[in-house]
């Protein structure tokens, strides 16, 4: 299946094709997509991601045509 993703900054940019594409088995999970990122375990709960514009957990099933994106929660103040 074919998904499109908006990476995070510590995503590793050669897992996507030249128009954020991604191809993953069918079945797949957004964990799945995390760990084909290259997204190190230990950044992945600060990271909010969103399928189709609905935030998302680990476990959601990924369906091809979905959209991925990640937002990396900051502090600041």
């Amino acid at each position: 299946m074919r998904i499109r993703v908006y990476p995070p900054a510590n995503a590793d940019p050669a897992a996507l094709d030249e128009r954020g594409y991604m191809e993953l088995p069918e079945g797949a999970r957004l964990r799945d997509l995390h760990r084909a990122l290259g997204i190190p375990p230990l950044a992945r709960p600060f990271l909010l991601c969103a399928v189709n514009y609905k935030i998302s957990g680990p476990r959601r099933a990924l369906k091809d045509g979905d959209t991925v994106s990640y937002f990396a929660m900051v502090r600041g103040g």
